[in-house]
């Protein structure tokens, strides 16, 4: 049986130093039942042109006329996605090799779960590490509490059902936090 469809969104605004490495990671992983849905935000570099160098049938790039933030470019990449899951990914971040893997298997394990993310290892532009972030919240009732105070999930580790989007209908685009 196929596994089933993961759309991973990334949004990306003038990322040329980090484009390749961060598109790559995905491009690698163990999971292979993937799309990535990239939005550009009108970069002034050559972003565009080096993702557009990547030939895969599984990129699917966007680029915005005009810079629309992130927010816009999220729920813009979601409305494209085909996957029953979704990862979230930032353009200067490197994904391990098994993150789909693991996430999508812990999700199908729990299906009374919507949304995850991980804890991750701070790099240098050497893709050296300089900390680790071991900091996971999993005890539902201590996320309720820092939430009040931190994030408890990491961002671009995101990954979660598609069906969750249409109860929380996409981000909500104010400045400052998506």
């Amino acid at each position: 049986m196929k596994e089933p469809l993961v759309s991973v969104v990334i949004s990306t605004y003038n990322e040329e130093k980090y484009i390749l490495d961060s598109i790559n990671s995905i491009l690698h992983q163990t999971y292979e039942n993937i799309e990535i849905i990239i939005v550009d935000d009108a970069s002034t570099d050559n972003t565009v042109r080096l993702i557009q160098g990547i030939k895969n049938n599984k990129i699917r790039l966007y680029v915005n006329d005009t810079n629309r933030k992130l927010a816009h470019n999220l729920n813009f990449g979601m409305s494209k996605a085909k996957g029953q899951y979704i990862a979230r990914m930032d353009a200067d971040d490197i994904a391990n090799v098994d993150r789909l893997k693991k996430q999508y298997e812990f999700m199908e394990d729990n299906k009374d779960i919507d949304l995850i993310g991980t804890s991750v290892d701070f790099i240098d532009e050497n893709n050296c590490i300089i900390q680790k972030n071991t900091f996971v919240v999993k005890n539902s009732d201590k996320i309720k509490d820092y939430l009040k105070y931190t994030n408890v999930v990491i961002h671009p580790t995101f990954f979660f059902r598609k069906s969750i989007l249409q109860k929380v209908n996409g981000y909500r685009e104010i400045l400052f936090a998506e």
